[in-house]
């Protein structure tokens, strides 16, 4: 398989990730601990569980498709991320 398909297999599972994560933080209430944690814990498990699954698919078929599949699961979360990161600094200098 091409390369930049294991890349765009990593980007895919790193926007789910992030979507879970999204998922998990949203949910959380206050006076809910116990409801709180239990879903902290599972979404750690989901996100684990398909970083897991997409790092040893790639793998199985070669080194390289592990690596494109690692750095596209890395590319999404900062792609995702920075942005965020750069607004909230830009509104807290403004």
């Amino acid at each position: 398989m091409n390369p930049l398909l294991w890349l765009a297999i990593g980007i895919a599972g790193g926007v789910l990730n992030l979507i879970a994560m999204a998922w998990t933080v949203a949910g959380v209430r206050p006076g809910r601990e116990i409801r709180a944690v239990s879903s902290l814990v599972g979404g750690l498990g989901l996100r684990l569980a398909l970083a897991t699954l997409l790092l040893t698919t790639a793998l199985r078929h070669s080194a390289i498709a592990g690596l494109c599949t690692f750095a596209g699961l890395w590319l999404a979360r900062w792609l995702f991320l920075l942005p965020i990161v750069f607004c909230k600094t830009i509104k807290k200098s403004a």
